[in-house]
């Protein structure tokens, strides 16, 4: 991702789902054993934001406000 400024600019968002609202809600659930890794973010807003979850691991992630 790479200068994304205007809001709302998250380069990585990990929350809950609601599904498809056409199929019965298929597909619903929070985010689960996710792993973040090697991503270069450049210029976000927001750069990495967790919402929901579980076992999330982030490593090697280069993140660059400028």
């Amino acid at each position: 991702m790479d200068n994304e400024t205007e809001a709302p600019s998250i380069g990585i968002l990990i929350t809950h789902d609601k599904g498809d609202a056409n199929r019965s809600g298929r597909g619903a659930g929070d985010p689960d054993d996710v792993l973040l890794t090697g991503n270069i973010l450049t210029g976000n807003k927001e750069v990495i934001r967790l919402d929901g979850g579980t076992e999330i691991i982030q490593q090697n992630n280069h993140i660059n406000k400028d």
